[in-house]
């Protein structure tokens, strides 16, 4: 679902009357994109925790791309680290009013 005329589909914050964004929705594409600009540093500054919480909420929506990516950081990041990664990705709800 495309945003609102005038929203981004990424905001910074949510402006009135958008929603949430796709990725606070639940879409797992969105998710993915969102791994991979912070895996690269790419319009975010670089933050491979970051990276790892999107590729994996978004692997946990089967999205397979984004489990390979997460399990390629995995190895480096600690063990701590992940785990608590992990808790917030499984305790994770789409927004609501989802579909999702």
């Amino acid at each position: 679902m495309p945003p609102a005329p005038g929203c981004r589909a990424i905001p910074p914050r949510p402006r009135p009357g958008c929603g949430a964004p796709p990725i606070g929705r639940g879409d797992a594409h969105g998710q993915f994109a969102l791994g991979r600009a912070y895996g690269k540093g790419e319009g975010v500054a670089k933050d491979p925790a970051a990276a790892y919480f999107w590729f994996a909420l978004a692997a946990a929506r089967g999205h397979g791309r984004a489990a390979e990516a997460r399990d390629a950081l995995a190895k480096r990041l600690p063990a701590a680290r992940r785990a608590a990664i992990d808790a917030r990705v499984k305790a994770w709800r789409p927004a609501p009013g989802s579909r999702k």
